[in-house]
C-alpha cells in the first residue's frame, strides 16, 4: 500500500466535499420570459367566440424556476404567483383566481386565459427569453 501525500489528502476532500454539496450549489435559478399578446378569442353568454386576430399587443412577463416548480406572471409591475403548476420538459401551466396561463416549451407559444361570470377570453402569442 502506498502512502498518499498531503497534497492528494487534500484534493479528495475537496472533491468529495463538492460532490455532496454540487446538487443544491448548481440549482438553476429563476428564468425570465417576454411575452407578447396578439390574438383574442372572446365567449360570453354561450355565444361562439369571436376571434380577433392581431388585435393587441400586450406585454407581459413569465418567471418560471424548473427546479422549484414555480410560475408567475407580471404585468405592469404587478407579479402574480400561480398555483396547480405543472412544469414538464414540453409545457408549463399554472392559475390564480380567474386566470390561467399555459406555455408550449417547444414553440414558446402562450395562451392566457381570464374567465369571468358568462365569459371567457383566452388571448395567444408568443414568448422569448429576457436577460
Amino acid at each position: 500500500m502506498t502512502k498518499s501525500s498531503p497534497r492528494t489528502c487534500i484534493l479528495q476532500s475537496a472533491l468529495a466535499l463538492l460532490a455532496i454539496l454540487a446538487p443544491t450549489a448548481i440549482a438553476a435559478a429563476p428564468q425570465t420570459l417576454g411575452c407578447v399578446l396578439t390574438d383574442i378569442e372572446i365567449k360570453s353568454g354561450g355565444l361562439k367566440f369571436d376571434s380577433q386576430v392581431g388585435a393587441e399587443k400586450r406585454s407581459i412577463v413569465v418567471i418560471f424556476d424548473d427546479d422549484a416548480k414555480t410560475l408567475a406572471m407580471k404585468e405592469d409591475g404587478a407579479q402574480n404567483p400561480l398555483q396547480n403548476v405543472a412544469i414538464s420538459q414540453t409545457s408549463m401551466t399554472g392559475a390564480s383566481g380567474n386566470i390561467s396561463l399555459g406555455i408550449d416549451r417547444s414553440s414558446w407559444r402562450i395562451v392566457f386565459q381570464t374567465y369571468g361570470e358568462g365569459n371567457a377570453r383566452n388571448e395567444f402569442g408568443e414568448c422569448s427569453f429576457r436577460p
